[in-house]
């Protein structure tokens, strides 16, 4: 009886040493996927502050509005000439910016599609959207059409059109904007990213120092260069 005893207490207590064992380790496996998942946080979220940089950088020099004058910016060309149906200067519209590339002239006539491999820098929030890992790396195109945690970063252009001052000092045609009666005289483009999180898209389009994006002011003469 006594052996039986002692059999059992020694069964208990390798069960208890088996057990805190077991807790033990997936409390350090449950630690290191928290590690894991904070580096990955950290990184999406500096790759993201570095990406709006880099974007703003490259629309800051005009440069790549030039080179994206191709059909898909039906929207811009439409305000930019006046055609079809009326700008609204209170309306945010999708575009997609492309990195420059040697091309023809786009002066006078329509504008063109967009000749395959060209890349694309920025798309809209629903038109074409152009998605990052979080890593910084481009996400393939346009098979991954929409931000999850494995391209949880989306690259985002939109513009407003002014319709009043002149082309040389674009402007809003009345307080707090309208609808243009004619041709626009200049652009603000919004470029900003963001961001996949808790499985959704996040996205403050704040312009203010370290946020999510920022804005530009361009003569229409930008686009007829």
């Amino acid at each position: 009886m006594k052996l039986n005893q002692k059999g059992m207490s020694l069964l208990l207590i390798l069960m208890i040493i088996a057990t805190v064992s077991l807790l033990a380790q997936m409390n350090l496996v449950l630690k290191s996927l928290n590690l894991q998942a904070d580096w990955k946080n950290s990184t999406t979220f500096t790759n993201k502050n570095s990406l709006v940089f880099a974007l703003a950088e490259q629309l800051s020099s005009e440069i790549p509005l030039q080179f994206s004058r191709y059909s898909i910016n039906a929207n811009l060309e439409n305000c930019l000439k006046g055609i079809n149906t009326p700008c609204d200067e209170r309306t945010s519209y999708d575009m997609v910016l492309f990195a420059p590339v040697e091309q023809q002239s786009f002066q006078g006539g329509l504008w063109p599609d967009a000749p395959p491999g060209v890349l694309l820098l920025a798309g809209g929030k629903t038109i074409s959207p152009v998605l990052y890992r979080f890593s910084g790396a481009r996400c393939p195109y346009p098979t991954q059409a929409e931000a999850n945690d494995f391209c949880p970063l989306q690259a985002i252009i939109q513009f407003k059109p002014l319709c009043g001052g002149t082309n040389d000092i674009p402007n809003l045609s009345v307080p707090g904007g309208g609808v243009c009666t004619g041709p626009a005289t200049g652009f603000d483009i919004t470029v900003g990213v963001a961001r996949f999180m808790n499985g959704r898209l996040v996205y403050h389009e704040n312009i203010k120092p370290g946020g999510d994006a920022q804005v530009f002011r361009f003569s229409s003469n930008a686009l007829r260069r």
